[in-house]
């Protein structure tokens, strides 16, 4: 059984890339051709027992540590414990459950409920934006069809549901299919609000049997009717090599906003 087990992990970035303007390196993760936004940080894991578990991480990169930057530390806090019914509750920081996480990937205070009915999953949490001063909620329900096949749907209100933005509710559907070799994960956001609406789409094709080598094509569009988050297209993909369970090191190049972006990075996981 599993008693008071601690663990120290990282999870680190480092590259070059013409992605952001005015920089050739980076210290945090390439995403789809436009930005950092995979956070280099260092980790703090214990594990009570089976069900009660503590994790703490702090971003080591400029997505956290840099001047001026909105994003604030810790990366996660989180405390995990079990309750009635069969479900857990994990209470602090954490990212919040909606979609894959392809589009929406921030982390924000609050209490997060997760249970499972046979082949059907309810992920839901309450969260407080405080750059809105509003509370946020979020929802996604999903079912595992085959073993091959996983859908969900997701929906999300508040000031801020989005990266701060005026959207104040949001819906989402994600599938991730296996084809044999072939991992697809996709993903439709739509929110709207006072100021405007946002669409986003994405399809991301991973190859699985191919050793060491981990390459993939992705698509991504959204749209912020509301000037806000902008818009993007992109279209690329890359290659990765798994050195060893510690190190990847990837290439990668995308076609983004009529642009030629490419990026290189090392990838340590410990």
């Amino acid at each position: 059984p599993i008693r008071n087990q601690l663990k120290f992990g990282a999870d680190l970035y480092y590259g070059v890339s013409n992605a952001i303007k005015g920089r050739s390196r980076f210290n945090d993760g390439i995403w789809a051709g436009y930005g950092s936004v995979y956070p280099s940080l260092l980790s703090f894991n214990w594990q009570a027992d089976e069900a009660h578990s503590l994790r703490v991480s702090l971003g080591v990169g400029d997505l956290f540590t840099a001047s001026g930057t909105p994003l604030r530390q810790p990366v996660e806090a989180t405390y995990q414990f079990p309750v009635a019914g069969g479900g857990t509750m994990t209470v602090g920081k954490f990212y919040v459950p909606f979609g894959v996480q392809e589009w929406e990937y921030e982390s924000k205070y609050g209490a997060m409920f997760q249970s499972a009915h046979g082949a059907t999953s309810f992920t839901g949490s309450l969260n407080y934006n405080f750059s809105r001063n509003a509370p946020n909620i979020y929802l996604r329900i999903g079912r595992q069809f085959t073993p091959r096949t996983n859908a969900g749907v997701s929906t999300g209100s508040g000031r801020g549901v989005f990266s701060d933005s005026s959207h104040a509710l949001a819906f989402g559907v994600d599938l991730t299919h296996d084809f044999g070799g072939v991992q697809l994960s996709s993903e439709f956001n739509f929110a709207d609000g006072a100021s405007g609406s946002f669409q986003y789409v994405s399809g991301k094709l991973t190859f699985t049997k191919t050793g060491r080598f981990l390459p993939y094509l992705g698509a991504y569009y959204w749209h912020d009717s509301a000037q806000e988050l902008g818009n993007f297209s992109s279209l690329g993909g890359g290659l990765g090599y798994r050195m060893n369970r510690f190190l990847t090191v990837e290439g990668g190049y995308s076609r983004a906003n009529s642009r030629n972006v490419f990026w290189f990075q090392s990838h340590i996981t410990i």
